[in-house]
């Protein structure tokens, strides 16, 4: 187990002799409205987070799951905050997570390190010894290139986030849509952010697929591990397994500004 200091590198992310990334101006306040959502937004070098749980920004800014987040103060899940924050001129393509890192160090003394333990995870196999799809888990044969530029040459600008994916996976309440996506990484990731453990791909599966899986939150109707067992032709299995964890050692409520 290696112990870091303050700045902890982004997963894939190799260590350097480089200053790490910082924003030129930031400013980071409580907040304190009871019924504001939580909401995150990246444009041209700007960063803004309205009502956002400390642990929620760490996820963020680290690429990480809620699981893989671990200890803490207790406030940090009931505070919130609002942060606004700009990269200096030049620098509005550089990696927003590792700017974000900087400040968790400056401003909330973030100190962690990374851990491996042993957790509950799931991996993904096929529910079938042959290997057959469900009926919602199919083969893309989307081009993705000739639907993006179609788009554009209708509307004048790329397709938008609100718009049904036409490359991409969208997840919503009791609802994944798959278009021309990847099982691994972009399905399990997903997985994992609603099952809350991490998700292990043992399916094999390569290329693109299209996928439309449907599951009951409330008793009603199927569960998510039987909507994928019975629409896609796959299933969750449990397990424990070593799982890179972010420990959570040292913060402090920021001055505002």
């Amino acid at each position: 187990m290696a112990v870091v200091g303050a700045w902890v590198p982004l997963p894939g992310h190799a260590q350097s002799d480089q200053k790490p990334l910082t924003f030129e101006v930031a400013s980071v306040k409580r907040n304190t409205s009871a019924n504001e959502r939580a909401s995150l937004t990246i444009n041209a070098g700007r960063l803004t987070i309205r009502n956002g749980p400390l642990r929620a920004i760490i996820q963020s800014a680290f690429s990480l799951q809620a699981f893989e987040v671990v200890g803490g103060p207790d406030w940090i899940d009931t505070d919130h905050w609002d942060i606004t924050a700009k990269a200096e001129a030049g620098a509005e393509r550089q990696p927003m997570g590792l700017m974000v890192q900087s400040l968790l160090a400056d401003r909330f003394k973030l100190v962690a390190h990374k851990e491996t333990r042993d957790l509950p995870l799931y991996t993904l196999v096929f529910a079938r010894q042959d290997h057959a799809f469900g009926p919602k888990l199919h083969a893309s044969s989307t081009d993705c290139q000739t639907a993006v530029d179609a788009v554009i040459a209708r509307t004048g600008r790329p397709p938008s986030p609100d718009a049904p994916p036409l490359c991409g996976i969208r997840s919503l309440s009791g609802h994944i849509e798959l278009n021309a996506t990847r099982i691994n990484p972009n399905f399990v990731r997903t997985l994992a952010a609603i099952t809350g453990r991490s998700v292990v791909d043992k399916t094999g599966l390569t290329g693109l697929f299209d996928a439309d899986l449907t599951w009951s939150e409330v008793d009603e109707g199927p569960s998510l591990y039987t909507a994928i067992q019975d629409q896609l032709g796959l299933k969750l299995e449990a397990h424990r397994g070593p799982i890179d964890v972010l420990v959570i050692d040292h913060l402090e409520r920021p001055t505002p500004d």
